[in-house]
């Protein structure tokens, strides 16, 4: 990956996005980026809000893909 601000592309209108910090007996649930931007660094669960869903649903929504994604209990 450059770091060269030519390199990076923008989308033509800001997308809105949610992340969640997930906390369990201390811990706090990462998860490995499977799509661009970033792919395969570390971060927080969460992706973009979907038409019509408020935060809380898309935040609720990334959460529980994050944790069934490997078979956890949420």
């Amino acid at each position: 990956m450059s770091n060269s601000a030519s390199s990076r592309t923008y989308p033509a209108r800001p997308y809105l996005a949610v992340s969640a910090a997930i906390f369990r007996d201390g811990r706090l649930l990462i998860v490995r980026r499977a799509r661009p931007p970033a792919h395969g660094l570390f971060t927080l669960p969460g992706g973009g809000v979907e038409l019509g869903e408020t935060l809380h649903e898309a935040v609720s929504r990334a959460g529980l893909v994050a944790l069934c994604w490997r078979g956890a209990k949420p």
